[in-house]
């Protein structure tokens, strides 16, 4: 199956760019975004698709910073536990 490494790599490629916009909201911001839709347009043109179910990518901000994540190729959305987690599947700070 071709398409399964290119949803990877398109998932890679959106945590990444949505890791990069969270840290340059919190460098103009002194805090990470509550929410990913709180930083489009400016921090991101537009809002991040997870690679697998095509909803937002899940994202939360604790104290100690944050967690984004994918459901990953599983189809399971393990609240970005990462235990079991597939490389594109979780970004922290």
């Amino acid at each position: 199956m071709k398409k399964k490494p290119v949803l990877i790599w398109r998932g890679i490629t959106a945590l990444l760019l949505t890791r990069v916009a969270l840290m340059c909201y919190r460098i103009a911001n002194d805090e990470y975004s509550a929410g990913l839709a709180e930083m489009h347009p400016e921090f991101l043109p537009e809002l991040p698709v997870d690679w697998m179910d095509g909803k937002a990518l899940r994202y939360s901000r604790s104290s100690e910073g944050f967690k984004l994540w994918s459901i990953g190729v599983d189809g399971v959305d393990d609240g970005g536990d990462g235990s079991r987690a597939d490389a594109a599947d979780t970004i922290g700070s």
